[in-house]
């Protein structure tokens, strides 16, 4: 049995919602036709269960195939990548969201903050979040709370207290 992309799509959907990564697989895999909606329910079902290197494995696969990462794509890549963690390839990612355009996209900036934060890089998590045209209060979040993760809690308290929050 194959399914359509719509209907492969919904039935992705519904089954990573109740966790069952086993049948969403094997309706991924009997998909007729795949687009990025496909692949990013699938990398970001496996993330959520904290199936790291599958969902690495996934993005790659994503890539190999010619399909072109979104918006939506890159925040859920980048917290696997700060899970493992994997800076090589958080490093990678943050490439690609650059060369296919979404640098300045807020969500993809507060994922890359939250990403360095989680790799101890505390230097380039302040450099993006210095650099953004525009923070919201999860840009503020991920900057503060990724000093207090890092045992610099005085700087923590310096940005919350500037911030306003």
């Amino acid at each position: 049995m194959h399914f359509t992309k719509q209907l492969g799509n919904a039935l992705l959907g519904m089954l990573v919602r109740f966790r069952n990564m086993f049948d969403a697989w094997s309706v991924f895999a009997k998909m007729e036709e795949r687009d990025v909606f496909s692949w990013n329910v699938m990398v970001g079902g496996y993330a959520k269960e904290g199936l790291f290197d599958e969902a690495l494995d996934l993005y790659q696969q994503m890539m190999w195939v010619g399909i072109k990462p979104d918006v939506y794509t890159f925040p859920c890549f980048l917290r696997t990548c700060g899970g493992i963690p994997d800076w090589v390839m958080g490093r990678e990612v943050h490439v690609h969201a650059i060369r296919f355009g979404f640098e300045s996209d807020i969500d993809i900036m507060n994922a890359l903050i939250t990403m360095y934060a989680k790799f101890g890089d505390l230097c380039s998590a302040w450099k993006l979040f210095d650099q953004m045209p525009v923070r919201d209060r999860i840009s503020w979040n991920a900057m503060i709370s990724g000093y207090f993760e890092n045992g610099e809690c005085l700087e923590g308290l310096k940005l919350r207290f500037f911030c306003g929050y």
